[in-house]
């Protein structure tokens, strides 16, 4: 889901790759 996210909304991908960080 989280890599979907990435590929589906370009713009959000910054959004979501510092929560996946966070995450980890």
């Amino acid at each position: 889901m989280r890599v979907h996210s990435l590929t589906l909304n370009p713009s959000q991908r910054k959004i979501t790759l510092p929560k996946i960080r966070t995450k980890n």
